[in-house]
């Protein structure tokens, strides 16, 4: 239909067997119906993509001037990005400038921020790269904090002939399953408690 504000609007269902095509600089197909409470959901399709009631699904350039499909939620809330320069699926921070977690093509995955598993099982302290079992407090001046009352830590056992098959460095420590007892290497040795091992 011509005029200033040309519109076609249907009530019911259309089946169409071929193509819709729509031209111009302000082209879309939108899609409203009353839900319960008497509000409108909508859903409108454009050049630019999908624009959902709850948040968008878009094909664009944005945020790293690659092409991708974005899930976009409000304006305060994260992205959801799949394929572009930083990753093949990439979580964005609210303000669309940065992949807090992504995975590359390699299969590598990247967190920005803490990792947290079932709040304590397993806690990585991006911040000030420390690692933490059974605890999300790890202490102030361990790198690896291993808490608990059930568990115990276990160290690599091997024998004597495995132990040496090593590329040792100062300050490792293994159990010697051959001479049942703990093997600590220091100053270029490999030392018991009582002496050389």
């Amino acid at each position: 239909m011509a005029g200033l504000n040309p519109r076609i609007i249907y009530f019911g269902n259309i089946n169409v067997t071929g193509t819709i095509r729509l031209r111009g600089t302000n082209n879309k197909i939108i899609h409203e119906r009353r839900v319960s409470g008497g509000q409108w959901e909508r859903m409108v399709i454009d050049a630019i993509g999908v624009s959902l009631e709850f948040g968008d699904l878009v094909s664009e350039q944005n945020p790293d001037g690659t092409d991708a499909i974005r899930i976009k939620a409000t304006v305060s809330d994260v992205d959801v990005v799949i394929g572009h320069s930083t990753g093949y699926f990439s979580v964005y921070n609210a303000a669309d400038n940065n992949a807090v977690f992504y995975v590359n093509d390699r299969g590598n995955t990247v967190i920005a921020g803490d990792l947290i598993v079932d709040t304590d099982t397993l806690f990585v302290d991006a911040g000030n790269n420390r690692v933490s079992i059974g605890t999300a407090s790890p202490a102030t001046s361990a790198k690896l904090d291993l808490t608990s009352t059930t568990g115990a830590l276990l160290v690599p056992r091997m024998t004597t002939a495995q132990r040496d098959a090593l590329t040792a460095v100062n300050g490792m420590i293994i159990y010697n399953s051959q001479t049942n007892a703990f093997n600590f290497y220091e100053n270029g040795a490999w030392v018991t408690g009582s002496g050389l091992a």
